[in-house]
């Protein structure tokens, strides 16, 4: 996303909706999206419904990716950076330990920024894609 941009970011996601209505991805980044144009009420709506999806999506088959981002969306719903351990108790031997390591390391890091750095960083990088 282009410094100015953020209204024309989520006009184009806002055009693919009915596409993506169940899928996760789209709705965590459709939320950071609503929220960096301040329509936090929306987003946090959206990030409602995200957790809802990962955990509908973990209980069925749980894979790494999808777990990882559950922690996002778990964060970005609760305000709250959720530990590893605390996740893993309701869906555990998700993560090979190599990973494990990895993801503690990423959220400690992800903790030490503010909300609003988090999601600009975040939303950014789509651009640079």
């Amino acid at each position: 996303m282009r410094l100015g941009e953020k209204e024309k970011a989520l006009a184009t996601i806002m055009q693919i909706e009915k596409l993506c209505v169940q899928d996760p991805y789209y709705l965590m980044g459709k939320g950071m999206l609503l929220e960096v144009n301040d329509n936090k009420l929306l987003a946090s709506e959206n990030y409602k419904q995200t957790v809802f999806l990962f955990e509908k999506r973990l209980n069925e088959k749980p894979v790494e990716s999808d777990l990882m981002n559950y922690l996002l969306a778990l964060y970005l719903r609760d305000d709250k950076m959720y530990s590893l351990e605390e996740v893993e108790q309701k869906y555990p031997n998700v993560f090979k330990p190599e990973k494990r390591q990895y993801i503690t390391g990423m959220m400690g890091n992800l903790g030490k920024q503010s909300r609003e750095n988090l999601i600009y960083e975040m939303v950014s990088r789509w651009s640079m894609r």
